[in-house]
């Protein structure tokens, strides 16, 4: 619930460097990290999942929103719910 107080470029600056750190961890121990992540737009926010492994990144927009009672994530984030074509990660 703290986005709703927080200014758009602390935001932003906090998830680039949430980023850069899970880019740095993955190439350090050889890992895939999977994580969410917010993307800020020029109409609001978006709740992406992040895949971090040592040679790549890919984004997957959130899917499934959760509608807490302290916290609707539907009602903040601006994503485009699909329900009917929910994408999954792969591991090869």
């Amino acid at each position: 619930t703290e986005l709703l107080h927080m200014p758009k470029n602390m935001i932003k600056e906090q998830s680039e460097a949430k980023k850069e750190s899970l880019i740095r961890l993955a190439k350090k121990h050889e890992l895939e990290i999977i994580a969410p992540y917010i993307s800020v737009e020029t109409k609001g926010y978006k709740k992406l999942c992040l895949k971090v492994a040592p040679n790549h990144i890919k984004t997957y927009e959130q899917q499934v929103l959760m509608p807490y009672n302290h916290w609707n994530e539907e009602k903040f984030f601006s994503n485009k719910i699909n329900k009917g074509n929910l994408k999954l990660f792969t591991f090869n």
